[in-house]
C-alpha cells in the first residue's frame, strides 16, 4: 500500500506528516511542531497519540517525540488484497514517454557491456507501463560511421567469407575482432574505410545496398537475442534513414540561427561549427565539412522533440514476445504520427556524459520546456574468474569490454553457459528441469546481476558469484518463489476470509504492505536497484516465516496460505516489473 492511501483512513493532527516506521507500520515525528509551539517534543507526542485513531488502527505509542502507529493486520489485509493489480501511480502516469535504449552499432552481437542498457531500458518500459504512462520505446540504430563501415571493409575489400554456419551477428564480432586486428598491424588499410565512409556518405548504390543488407541481418540476430528476453521496442530507427533527408544540416542552421552554436574566425577551430555549453565547448562540424557524432545526436533529438519536422515512414519488421508489431524505418514504408511527448528518456553509457550534456542544451536552449533526459549509467566488466572461464586472457582482477580490442563476452554464448551450469546443477539435485526452463533461469541471473547494482556504479559480473542459491541473486528468489508455489499447490482450497493474523504472520505481512510505496521511489528515481533490494528483502523474510512456521496441516493453515498467497503475487508482480521469469518447478 502506498502512506497516503493509509492516511486517508486515519485521522491525525493536521501537522503530522506519516512515514514508515520501523517499530510500528507508521509513524510522525512532532520536533518541527514542538519547536514551533515551544512545546517539549515527547510531551507533545503523548498529547498527539489521543487525535490519532481509525478503524484500521490497533494502538498508538508515543515514544522519544515520536508518534507510532500499529496498524490491525486483519484490517488491513483485505486492503493489500484488493489493491494487488491496481494502478500504480507515479509522477510519469498518464505522460507520454520517448524511450530509447540499446542503440548498438549493427555490426556485432550484443556483449555483456550492452545488455545492461537493454535490461534498464526494459525495466523502465515496464515500470512507466505499470504506472500507467503512455510509452514509445525506441532502438536508435546507429548504421553509419567507422564501426559499420570495418564490416564492409571485411567482407568486400579484404574478402573475408560471408557466408557461415554461426548465428550471423556473432560471426560478425568474430569478423569485426580480425578487422581491428588487420588494422594495428598494418595502419595504411585504415585507407579502405575511409573509402568505404566516402562512399556510404556519397551514397554510392553498390556500397550502400550492401550494408544496408548486411546490417539488417546483423540487426535480426541483435533482436533475436533480445527478443528471446521478453526485450520490446515499438519502433527501430535507423540512423542512415532518419539523417539522410539532410536533418543535420538543418538542426545546425537552427541552431545557427538562434546564436545557440557559432563559427570562430581564427584558431584552432576556426571554419568550424561549435557549440558552447557552461565552460566546456564542443565541435558540431568541422571546416571541411563533415560532422561529427554529437551533431547527429542533436539533430535526432530536435526530432524527437518536434522541433525539427520529418516525415517518417515505417514498415513492419518483425514481432515481439507479446505479438505486437515492431516497426522499421524505411522509405518504402507509411507514414505513421507519433505525436507530442512529454519528455524523452536516452539510455547511454557515462563515456558519453559530456555529449549528452550538449545534446540537452543544444535542445532547451531551442526550446526550455523540453524534458530530455539522459540516462547515464556505468561500465560492465568481467570478473577474472569468469573472464578465463570464457576464454579471456586477463592480467587485473576484471575485464571491461572492448568490442575493438577484442576483449568482449557475448551475451549468446554466457547466457548458453549459464544454462548448461544451471541444467547440470539440477541433474545433480536428481531435478528435471527443460532447456527452456533453464534458459529462463539463466536470462534472470544476468539481468538480475546488472540490475541490483544502482547505474552510477560499474557491474563486475561473476558467474560463481551470480548462481548462488544462498546470494542476492535470482537464483534464490526464483527458489523462495518456487517454495512458496509447491505450498499452495499441495493445499486444499481455502474457504476463510476472516483471519486473525499472528505475530509472525505479521511480520512477514509489513514487508509486503508497502511494496507499492517502494515501486513508487523506484519508478521515481528510475533505480531497478531499489525494487531488486525489496524483492530479495522480502525473499529473505518469506525464507524465515518457512523455516519458522508449518503452513500444509497446521492449526492456522488458513492464515498462512493467505499469507504465501500474498507472497507469490507479490513477487510475480515485481518479478515482471524488473523483467524476471519465474520458474516455479525447480
Amino acid at each position: 500500500m502506498r502512506i497516503e492511501e493509509l492516511a486517508s483512513l486515519i485521522k491525525k493532527p493536521e501537522w503530522a506528516k506519516l512515514g514508515i516506521s520501523e517499530r510500528g507500520e507508521l509513524t510522525f515525528a512532532c520536533f518541527d511542531q514542538a519547536k514551533k509551539t515551544g512545546k517539549n517534543p515527547k510531551s507533545l507526542a503523548e498529547e498527539a497519540t489521543k487525535y490519532v485513531h481509525g478503524d484500521i488502527i490497533n494502538k498508538v505509542e508515543a515514544a522519544n517525540g515520536y508518534v507510532n502507529i500499529y496498524l490491525d493486520f486483519n484490517k488491513i489485509f483485505k486492503l493489500m488484497q484488493k489493491n494487488l493489480g491496481a494502478p500504480l501511480n507515479s509522477s510519469f502516469s498518464k505522460k507520454n514517454v520517448f524511450l530509447e535504449h540499446t542503440s548498438v552499432n549493427p555490426n556485432k552481437a550484443l556483449h555483456i557491456g550492452h545488455i545492461r542498457n537493454s535490461y534498464i531500458g526494459e525495466f523502465l518500459r515496464r515500470a512507466l507501463k505499470r504506472a500507467e504512462s503512455n510509452v514509445i520505446t525506441a532502438n536508435f540504430v546507429e548504421d553509419t560511421g567507422t564501426q559499420v563501415a570495418d564490416i564492409v571493409v571485411a567482407f568486400k575489400l579484404l574478402k573475408k567469407p560471408i557466408d557461415t554456419n554461426m548465428k550471423f551477428d556473432l560471426y560478425c564480432s568474430k569478423v569485426y575482432k580480425e578487422v581491428n586486428e588487420e588494422y594495428s598491424k598494418d595502419e595504411k588499410l585504415l585507407e579502405l574505410r575511409r573509402g568505404v565512409l566516402q562512399k556510404i556518405e556519397s551514397g554510392d548504390k553498390e556500397t550502400v545496398d550492401f550494408l544496408r543488407e548486411t546490417v539488417l541481418k546483423i540487426l535480426s540476430g541483435q533482436m533475436e537475442t533480445l527478443n528471446k528476453q521478453g526485450i520490446e521496442y515499438d519502433l527501430l530507427n535507423m540512423e542512415s534513414y532518419i539523417l539522410s533527408s539532410g536533418l543535420i544540416g538543418r538542426a545546425l542552421a537552427i541552431l545557427k540561427e538562434k546564436h545557440v552554436v557559432y563559427s570562430p574566425k581564427e584558431g584552432k577551430n576556426a571554419g568550424c561549427i561549435v557549440i558552447k555549453y557552461g565552460d566546456k565547448e564542443r565541435v558540431l562540424r568541422r571546416s571541411d565539412g563533415t560532422s561529427l557524432y554529437v551533431s547527429k545526436d542533436i539533430a535526432y533529438a530536435l526530432w524527437k522533440h518536434g522541433i525539427l519536422k520529418e516525415d517518417v515512414k515505417w514498415k513492419e519488421f518483425m514481432k515481439n514476445p507479446d505479438g505486437s508489431q515492431i516497426f522499421l524505418s524505411e522509405y518504402d514504408g507509411k507514414s505513421k504520427a507519433l505525436g507530442k511527448y512529454d519528455m524523452s528518456i536516452t539510455l547511454v553509457d557515462s563515456e558519453q556524459n559530456d555529449e549528452q550534456e550538449a545534446v540537452s542544451y543544444a535542445v532547451k536552449s531551442l526550446d526550455n520546456s523540453v524534458n530530455y533526459i539522459h540516462y547515464s549509467y556505468e561500465m560492465v566488466a568481467l570478473s577474472k574468474e569468469t573472464a578465463e572461464a570464457m576464454g579471456l586472457d586477463v592480467d587485473s582482477r576484471f575485464a571491461k569490454m572492448s568490442g575493438r580490442k577484442g576483449i568482449t563476452i557475448e551475451v549468446d554464448p554466457l547466457l548458453s553457459r549459464l544454462t548448461e551450469k544451471i541444467i547440470q546443477t539440477a541433474r545433480e539435485n536428481k531435478k528435471s528441469l527443460s532447456e527452456g526452463d533453464a534458459f529462463k533461469l539463466a536470462s534472470n541471473v544476468l539481468r538480475y546481476s546488472l540490475l541490483k547494482v544502482s547505474p552510477s556504479k560499474m557491474v563486475i559480473f561473476d558467474m560463481e558469484e551470480a548462481l548462488n542459491i544462498k546470494g542476492d541473486t535470482a537464483v534464490y528468489i526464483n527458489y523462495a518463489y518456487a517454495r512458496a508455489k509447491h505450498i499452495l499447490d499441495n493445499l486444499k482450497p481455502q474457504k476463510n476470509s476472516d483471519y486473525k493474523f499472528d505475530p509472525d504472520e505479521e511480520k512477514i505481512l509489513r514487508r509486503m504492505m508497502f511494496w507499492r510505496e517502494t515501486f513508487k521511489e523506484s519508478i521515481e528515481k528510475m533505480k531497478a536497484n531499489i525494487l531488486c533490494d525489496y524483492l530479495h528483502g522480502l525473499c529473505d523474510s518469506f525464507n524465515w516465516f518457512y523455516e519458522k512456521n508449518r503452513v500444509i496441516g497446521s492449526e492456522r493453515e488458513s492464515e498462512r496460505s493467505a499469507v504465501v498467497n500474498m507472497f507469490v503475487d507479490i513477487v510475480a508482480e515485481v518479478s515482471s516489473i524488473l523483467g524476471l521469469f519465474l520458474v516455479a518447478n525447480v
